[in-house]
């Protein structure tokens, strides 16, 4: 017997699938990926852990790597390109109107329906745009200079990533900073 939860993710996973196929994307899992220029778009399918049989809660993480980082420094992004290993990271909340980490709550069909309504306006109004004014390395690396809101990595590793992505001279694994643990 599958629980309301697992056809909620299933209707989500559905929807997404169809949505991002026409723009690019291909699938594994959770994850949808696209090769873009210089740079692969991630947008992942989070969801909240135990939350309950008959509800499902979920986001979207929007996140962008390039293959030049892999080849400078394979042991630090685990020699190969991932959606977790990315540079960039960011709930779509940030990138939408809401301007928090948002997440949707389901507990019924029609609010299922109205979720993944809202999702698809959010991914081609807000989410799209932001990934396809990202398509070379250093576009990636001004962002990343640039820190906004939903950036994992601290300030030294994303600045470290940026100079890779220019073509500067940086060594194979970050510096760690001085003062780290003072």
């Amino acid at each position: 017997m599958s629980s309301l939860r697992n056809l909620y993710r299933n209707q989500v996973l559905t929807s997404l699938r169809s949505e991002l196929k026409a723009m690019g994307f291909t699938s594994s899992g959770r994850v949808f990926r696209r090769s873009v220029g210089e740079v692969i778009h991630f947008i992942g399918l989070e969801s909240w852990p135990n939350f309950g049989p008959d509800a499902y809660r979920f986001t979207l993480e929007i996140a962008i790597h390039a293959e030049a980082l892999v080849e400078h420094s394979p042991r630090y992004f685990f020699g190969e390109v991932e959606c977790g290993s990315a540079p960039l990271n960011i709930r779509v909340g940030w990138l939408s109107d809401h301007q928090c980490d948002h997440w949707w709550t389901v507990t019924s069909a029609a609010e299922c329906d109205k979720a993944i309504k809202e999702v698809a306006d959010v991914l081609r109004v807000w989410v799209l745009p932001y990934l396809d004014a990202i398509v070379s390395k250093s576009d990636l690396a001004r962002v990343l200079r640039n820190r906004i809101i939903g950036f994992g990595w601290p300030a030294h590793i994303t600045s470290w990533a940026a100079d890779i992505l220019d073509g500067q001279d940086a060594p194979p694994m970050p510096p760690i900073p001085q003062n780290l643990g003072a």
